[in-house]
């Protein structure tokens, strides 16, 4: 084999290392955008919420909510259901979080160093959600609950004042 054979090898195998490194490179750029487009929807708490809402176990915690508040709105205690055009019950009812769910997201946004499944907690645990008229919810706005787990949100709620 001559010289110039030898080096167009080289200068081949080379070409070829460079493009095998160029797409496993692309690959792991794709990869990064799909973790941090993961991480961002798991870190929108409204988001989080929808999605677990819809899921058995969120399905499986408003109906437990229904039976322990007795079928009545946390706020105002009228009934939860209403009906519906074919005169059947339906519930009628909106999940409050005692601990708001915008301001859960100040708090992440404010402390990167809190573990966001500490925070995921007060957005799918039972202890922090009632059921409540989409009026009252509304009242209630970023209303946060009286538990002493919740004391966090309401100091923070002084840091930013």
């Amino acid at each position: 084999m001559s010289s110039s054979e030898e080096l167009y090898k080289k200068l081949h195998q080379q070409n070829v290392r460079h493009r095998q490194d160029q797409n496993a490179w692309n690959e792991l750029l794709k990869e990064k955008e799909g973790l941090l487009a993961e991480t961002r929807s798991i870190t929108n708490f409204r988001q989080y919420y929808t999605r677990w809402i819809k899921t058995e176990e969120g399905k499986a915690v408003k109906a437990k909510l229904f039976t322990t508040q007795n079928g009545q709105c946390f706020k105002c205690r009228g009934t939860l259901l209403g009906k519906g055009e074919d005169g059947s019950a339906i519930e009628h009812s909106e999940v409050h979080h005692l601990a708001p769910l915008a301001l859960l997201q100040k708090y992440a946004d404010a402390h990167p160093e809190v573990e966001l499944s500490e925070l995921q907690v007060f957005v799918t645990t039972e202890l922090y959600l009632r059921l409540v008229h989409p009026k009252c919810n509304k009242q209630l706005g970023e209303m946060v609950g009286n538990l002493p787990d919740l004391n966090f949100l309401h100091d923070f709620i002084q840091e930013i004042r």
